[in-house]
C-alpha cells in the first residue's frame, strides 16, 4: 500500500499577509526612482543597418530586435525595430499606408526570388526624429 504524502510543514502565506522585507523595500524604491525617471536610452550592443538603395532609409526585418538600458534608473527594455526607433528609441514607428516594390530598396542579390514574387516594401518612419526604415513584408 502507498505511503500517505507527508504534510508540509511550513504552511502556505499570501504575499498580503507576509511581512515585508528589505529586499521588498528596495524593490518600491527602484520602482518609485524609474516611474519618475526622464529616461537616458542606450543600445547594450552596437546593431548597425545597412542602408537601402534609397539614401536615408535603413534596411530592417520585423523581428529585428535590440536592447536598450537607461542611464539613469538602469532599466533594461527589449524592443523590435518596427515599434521603437532605433536612433532616439521612442515610440512609436509608423508604418506607411501604402507598400512599394521590394527592389526599390532592396538590390536583387540580397533578396530570394520568393521574396521578390511575395513580399513588398513598407516603410517606418520615427514621428520623433524622422529616422526611416524599411521591411519586407508579404503582400496580399
Amino acid at each position: 500500500m502507498p505511503k500517505e504524502a507527508e504534510v508540509i510543514s511550513k504552511p502556505a502565506v499570501r504575499p498580503e499577509d507576509r511581512e515585508s522585507n528589505e529586499v521588498d523595500e528596495l524593490l518600491k524604491r527602484v520602482r518609485a526612482i524609474r516611474s519618475g525617471c526622464p529616461h537616458d536610452f542606450r543600445l547594450l550592443a552596437p546593431h548597425n543597418l545597412q542602408e537601402s538603395l534609397v539614401e536615408g532609409i535603413y534596411q530592417a526585418h520585423h523581428a529585428q530586435g535590440f536592447q536598450i538600458r537607461c542611464l539613469k534608473c538602469s532599466r533594461d527594455e527589449h524592443a523590435t525595430v518596427t515599434v521603437r526607433c532605433l536612433n532616439c528609441f521612442k515610440k512609436p514607428m509608423m508604418p506607411s499606408e501604402q507598400y512599394e516594390d521590394l527592389l526599390k530598396y532592396f538590390s536583387q542579390d540580397s533578396v530570394s526570388e520568393d521574396d521578390i514574387e511575395y513580399m513588398e516594401a513598407r516603410i517606418f518612419k520615427c514621428e520623433h526624429c524622422g529616422f526611416t526604415i524599411v521591411v519586407p513584408e508579404l503582400h496580399d
